[in-house]
């Protein structure tokens, strides 16, 4: 199975065929946001085209990669 495949089946299965009720509900559909993936301790990065691919199946949100898969950051980065 690609990776592609199980980044659809995982958002089916959260999302379901009417996507998320709660932000549905409270959200407002034109709202946009901002976000951050911040170390909580030193690590090695793996998971980086995981990221990028599955904000791409949500529809093209933009992504800045700080870090590749491999490099070391520390707690906070």
């Amino acid at each position: 199975m690609s990776l592609r495949n199980l980044i659809e089946l995982a958002l089916a299965e959260d999302l379901g065929e009417v996507g998320d009720i709660t932000t549905t509900a409270t959200v407002a559909a034109t709202a946009r946001g901002t976000g951050r993936v911040v170390a909580k301790q030193a690590l090695v990065v793996s998971g980086t085209a995981v990221i990028a691919q599955t904000f791409a199946a949500l529809g093209g949100a933009d992504v800045t990669l700080h870090a590749q898969d491999g490099d070391r950051v520390e707690k906070g980065t």
